[in-house]
């Protein structure tokens, strides 16, 4: 079979002219449209990969937020707890206080009743006392209930030490000095009371008398700014100071 050689170059041409056609009519529109879907494609990526990142963002910050939320939570309900277990130690303190201040009036008021009831029962005692004595010094003679007491204040004046009776007598000289007993003097008693001061405290002081039941028996010296005291009701005083003192030792103790 003879091959035209005319031919093969007419079908090369058409190939070429076919193939040019098929470049500009055809490929290249194939390969524009091809660039655009992979344009498309990859924007398409990206956007996708924005979202993605953008939803990561998002749900780390949901995270964070919630953990911040749980954390707020925590702390407020152990700061809820703190001050609810202080609230109730105050309480518990408040009411123990309280508890404790009722107990104190308590015994504030029972002590003050046992006191008062002490004392009435001291006052009684003293008013016992001083009836008893004055039965006893009613049949007693008049003498007895002034003269042994004179005799021993006579007695501690004359004991005193010489700068203390000096004392005494200045008081003595400036205002004299008052004898005061349980029952009244006679003359020959009075008479004897001013020789004894005379002598103990100066020759020229004034002497006065008085007489005070109320002594029971003894007497008393005044001058300026002493008192010399020997009587029962000075006695019974000081044994009721004596008892007041044993009852608050006690107490004390």
């Amino acid at each position: 079979m003879a091959i035209d050689g005319w031919t093969v170059a007419l079908q090369a041409v058409n190939f070429l002219i076919l193939v040019l056609l098929l470049r500009h009519f055809m490929y290249r529109p194939v390969l524009a449209m091809i660039d655009r879907r992979k344009a498309e494609a990859t924007r398409l990526l990206d956007d996708a990969a924005l979202r993605v990142e953008a939803a990561t963002a998002e749900r780390q910050k949901a995270e964070t937020l919630r953990a911040d939320l749980e954390a707020q939570a925590d702390a407020l309900l152990a700061e809820s707890r703190a001050r609810a277990g202080k609230e109730l130690e105050e309480l518990r303190t408040r009411a123990r206080r309280e508890a404790d201040g009722i107990l104190a009036e308590g015994r504030k008021a029972l002590a003050e009743e046992r006191r008062a009831a002490e004392a009435d029962l001291r006052g009684k005692a003293a008013g016992l006392a001083v009836e008893i004595a004055g039965r006893l010094l009613a049949a007693a003679a008049p003498g007895a209930r002034v003269e042994p007491f004179l005799d021993r204040v006579w007695a501690r004046l004359t004991d005193l030490p010489e700068p203390e009776r000096q004392v005494l007598a200045g008081q003595a000289a400036d205002g004299g000095i008052r004898i005061v007993t349980a029952v009244p003097l006679d003359e020959t008693g009075r008479a004897h009371c001013r020789d004894r001061a005379r002598t103990l405290l100066g020759p020229d002081i004034a002497v006065a008398f008085a007489d005070d039941p109320e002594l029971l028996a003894g007497v008393e010296l005044h001058l300026a700014h002493t008192v010399i005291r020997d009587s029962w009701r000075d006695l019974l005083g000081r044994i009721g100071l004596e008892l007041d003192g044993h009852d608050d030792a006690h107490r004390i103790a």
